[in-house]
């Protein structure tokens, strides 16, 4: 465990940490490298990698969405991490169609390494139905979100 501990201190001080250097990877239940991210599938988690430049839209949500209930069950309702190691951009007003799907998360958590990554959650925001919702939250490291998930799991 210290070793671990030292990898994503490591991180955390010079960088963005991917799930696949994270110890976790070891909990992982399937792994999907799709043309626009790589996504990793845990019992009651989705870790999600967006590749470098992409528009994140409904489509691509909905691709992500058919995996996990394959995975998780139908009606599945994950805690995500959206671990943003790259520049892409999200179409915010796709949530909508999210929530209209009745498609519900625990947790949507932000792991985000710039500062920039700030206002696009709280553009976010502004379509996220935190009130039906479970909470959306913001960290600066990979090992403070998996932390987070764990101690309220």
């Amino acid at each position: 465990m210290q070793n671990s501990q030292a990898i994503c201190k490591f991180y955390k001080i010079f960088g963005a940490l991917k799930v696949e250097e994270h110890p976790i990877i070891d909990d992982v239940i399937e792994i999907h490298r799709l043309s626009f991210g790589n996504f990793y599938f845990f019992d009651n988690l989705v870790v999600g990698e967006i590749h470098d430049e992409v528009l994140f839209n409904w489509q691509k949500a909905k691709e992500v969405i058919d995996i996990a209930e394959r995975i998780l069950g139908e009606g599945c309702q994950p805690y995500y991490i959206s671990n943003r190691i790259n520049d892409y951009s999200i179409i915010a007003k796709d949530w909508l169609n999210f929530f209209n799907n009745r498609y519900v998360l625990k947790s949507y958590i932000i792991v985000t390494y710039k500062n920039s990554g700030i206002m696009n959650m709280m553009f976010e925001r502004l379509f996220y139905k935190s009130e039906t919702q479970g909470l959306i939250k913001r960290f600066t490291s990979l090992n403070d979100a998996i932390n987070f998930v764990r101690n309220i799991h």
